[in-house]
């Protein structure tokens, strides 16, 4: 099961890169392209940080 939401989510993140980068070159390198990078930095972060640790002992 997480094997699969971590390949969906890796999927969604570097499409969301991919199209950031394309409107970057397309109009431009603006502050909007930052916002979007920092963003993009830190949905991966936290989501593939959490995917990746293993669930806690109950």
């Amino acid at each position: 099961m997480r094997k699969g939401i971590l390949a969906v989510v890796s999927v969604f993140l570097v499409s969301f890169g991919v199209l950031t980068i394309y409107a970057a070159i397309d109009r431009g390198f603006t502050i909007l392209s930052v916002v979007s990078i920092l963003i993009l930095a830190l949905l991966s972060i936290g989501i593939l940080g959490a995917l990746w640790q293993q669930p806690p002992d109950d």
